[in-house]
């Protein structure tokens, strides 16, 4: 079985751009409907901790199972730009470093221990917004999303040879997003659809430490739904709750390297979302949060590896 828990501490998200007073009346800062002006901007720049943990079971072997504890620093920084009132462009980029701690428990109750190291930049991704609709019946937004892969990719497990954080491919995004304000409510749905290109990396392990792109992670589909809302109690104050489905095509992963490889089937995600907001000024916005992932079971068929009982957990703060 395989449980996944994870805490993130975030802090430091900075909004710039645009007068709070002014967009009060339309949408916060933090509203899901919120879109920069004509030329106004808005940065957000999140100082993020995670710890994880999670366990995986092997069918070929029974009783074999292994324990991960990932702790994951990553700073992240996204930027709008309002092209027009109702269209917007966005850049997106980040760095991260996950430390790792792995326990190997075998059959007949002996384990192995190590730890291995994983940082670099993640993938930059430049999006786009357009509102197609905007009266009493509502707003329509067209998302658009390009992930460009330009980052080396290499999975590592062991402590010799550091691994990155890029997925090494490029993902090209499509969405709708419709929402509506009732009041001191707002609340929206967004559906985005997601192709994975396919991605070329290196997978550093006891077998496998040299060879370059010795594995293909073939193209494939993902699926986002969620449910995104926000009260706001005073000017000042306002709550966020969000709720998410993830749908995650099976795919091929071909090892080139043993001539051998499995096909994934990524189990399917649930999310939940809370967060508080406190508005201190035209321009900045403090956020507390916390929220939830519950994950089907993920097969890789072909290698008898199993994750089960698959959740997170992560709380934070950003401004």
């Amino acid at each position: 079985m395989k449980k996944l828990l994870v805490t993130t501490a975030a802090i430091a998200a900075f909004t710039s751009g645009a007068n709070a007073a002014e967009m009060m009346s339309e949408s916060s800062l933090t509203s899901p409907l919120y879109m920069p002006k004509q030329n106004k901007s808005f940065s957000e720049t999140r100082f993020a901790y995670k710890e994880g943990y999670f366990n995986s079971i092997s069918d070929v072997t029974p009783g074999t199972k292994t324990n991960v504890q990932p702790e994951t620093m990553n700073i992240n920084e996204l930027y709008k730009f309002g092209i027009t009132d109702h269209s917007t462009t966005s850049f997106e980029i980040g760095y991260s470093r996950i430390d790792t701690d792995q326990k190997n428990y075998e059959s007949r109750n002996s384990s192995s221990d190590k730890s291995y190291t994983s940082k670099g930049w993640t993938d930059p991704i430049f999006g786009g917004e357009e509102r197609v609709m905007d009266n009493d019946g509502g707003v329509l937004d067209v998302l658009t999303s390009l992930q460009i892969g330009i980052f080396d990719r290499v999975d590592s497990t062991e402590t010799q040879k550091d691994g990155t954080v890029a997925d090494g491919r490029h993902i090209l995004g499509l969405g709708l997003r419709y929402g509506t304000m009732m009041d001191k409510f707002t609340w929206d749905i967004v559906g985005i659809a997601k192709f994975l290109g396919k991605a070329k990396y290196h997978e550093v392990s006891s077998t496998n430490k040299d060879d370059k792109d010795s594995m293909l992670d073939k193209s494939h589909w993902l699926f986002d739904l969620k449910f995104e809302s926000e009260y706001m109690f005073s000017e000042m104050f306002s709550m966020n709750f969000d709720l998410g489905y993830i749908w995650e095509e099976n795919r091929y992963v071909n090892d080139k390297t043993n001539s051998s490889g499995y096909k994934q089937d990524t189990g399917n995600i649930t999310t939940i979302d809370f967060q508080a907001n406190l508005m201190t000024g035209d321009m900045f916005t403090w956020s507390a949060f916390y929220g939830a992932e519950m994950q089907e079971d993920t097969k890789f068929k072909g290698n008898g590896a199993r994750y089960k009982d698959q959740s997170a957990q992560k709380i934070g703060l950003k401004a």
